[in-house]
């Protein structure tokens, strides 16, 4: 129990919401058995500012504070628990589960109901919050009990926020994402078309390579793609207006139809006990026709996640067919006609403009790098090409050949292995 006493100038405006919200706080300390805050008001005192008029001159304002002594009182908590991931309903019995980072959360979690096991009241929630005790007991509690496992706002924050010349505010609104696009864009609004979103994340990739939430949240893939649904929305391409936002070809439209058909038949084939906690959430995310703008992070990264498993079928295709590990290519600053398949585009950031790294493959499966600053291909294409070989070198054990200088590079028509 802490001891110390505090002093604070309760502002009069605010003094009742203050006495209000430190009564609440007391009586829920002693529902949860630990000790509650008080306070005691010493005496009163007079503040006088002055502010502009409209004739120049500055009026003087007098403010009436409350001088108060605050005894804080213990944390107003349960004591030994921890926050270990929320649950994100998709629908009844199916969850995306986030968890924090060094946390396990069993697999159960993942088809169980959105009930709480403090209030033991089961209903429709968006969210539920996973509490861990020292003995290693999970409870499963909804946004209004999740206070009491983790700490209600404490007296000392409460008389901080009364003491400010403005009407005490209590607390934040606790909108999420979700509903802050409400705000935005009307009451109706309910989620994304999900193959529109797709086509706007597969554009972005194309024309800026893949960035993730973790690596730039402002200027991830994800947010770019929402920028481009709520500015161009779920257009016809061919018709539409470029507004200075690269449009989506059809290219991108067989792109996100063949990772959505990919992802569900990853769901269809998996479990909840199967598949690893990644590929489970992006299952549910992929699962519907529109998605939730707080699951947009996910779901962009179903276009890189299927690109990199088309790479690896491509690869083992090869390997099969040749039955030969990659050898170096031509001898070096010679310069070759070549017919390169795209299995791979990383993008990234310079301070002379964007990066590209094409990885390549021919049909005997030599492995081929080019760094490109000026152009971008399409992940998945092949092309014809002229290239100098610029040296030789060992990447993760393979052998690759780098480009440079390409030239007279055209698209062609992708050989099937036989």
């Amino acid at each position: 129990m802490t001891t110390e006493t505090l002093a604070f100038d309760i502002c009069s405006y605010n003094f009742e919401a203050f006495e209000k919200n430190l009564k609440k706080l007391a009586q829920k300390a002693l529902k949860l058995g630990v000790a509650p805050p008080s306070f005691e008001a010493t005496g009163l005192k007079t503040v006088t500012s002055y502010h502009p008029n409209d004739i120049g001159h500055f009026s003087p304002i007098k403010t009436l504070f409350y001088e108060i002594s605050l005894s804080p009182g213990e944390a107003v908590k349960y004591q030994g628990w921890k926050f270990i991931g929320v649950l994100e309903a998709i629908e009844e019995g199916q969850n995306i589960v986030k968890a924090v980072p060094g946390e396990e959360i069993p697999s159960s979690f993942r088809v169980v109901t959105e009930q709480c096991d403090h209030c033991n009241v089961t209903r429709w929630r968006k969210a539920t919050y996973l509490v861990q005790h020292e003995n290693g007991d999970i409870k499963q509690v909804g946004s209004s009990c999740i206070k009491d496992f983790l700490g209600h706002r404490d007296a000392q924050a409460i008389a901080a926020y009364a003491s400010l010349l403005i009407a005490f505010y209590d607390g934040c609104d606790g909108r999420d994402d979700e509903e802050e696009y409400c705000v935005r864009f009307g009451s109706g609004f309910c989620g994304l078309d999900i193959e529109a979103y797709l086509c706007h994340v597969s554009a972005s990739i194309r024309e800026y390579g893949w960035t993730s939430r973790g690596q730039s949240y402002e200027n991830s893939t994800a947010n770019d793609a929402l920028d481009r649904y709520f500015r161009l929305g779920d257009y016809d391409p061919k018709v539409s207006k470029n507004e200075g936002v690269a449009l989506w070809s059809e290219k991108d439209t067989l792109l996100v139809k063949k990772a959505l058909a990919w992802i569900n038949d990853k769901k269809e084939k998996g479990s909840h006990d199967t598949l690893n906690e990644y590929m489970w959430n992006l299952c549910l995310a992929a699962s519907k026709d529109e998605v939730r703008v707080q699951h947009t992070g996910i779901l962009a990264s179903l276009i890189s996640t299927y690109t990199r498993e088309e790479e690896r079928i491509l690869k083992r295709e090869l390997e099969t067919k040749n039955a030969v590990p990659s050898e170096y290519f031509g001898e070096i600053k010679t310069r070759y006609d070549l017919v390169l398949s795209c299995i791979n585009v990383h993008c990234y950031e310079t301070a002379w403009g964007t990066t590209a790294i094409h990885n390549f493959l021919d049909e005997k499966g030599t492995s081929f790098v080019w760094f490109s600053s000026s152009k971008i291909l399409d992940q998945g294409s092949s092309y014809s090409l002229k290239g100098t070989v610029k040296k030789h070198q060992e990447y993760n054990g393979a052998k690759q050949t780098v480009l440079t200088r390409c030239s007279k590079i055209n698209e062609v028509e992708r050989k099937e292995s036989s």
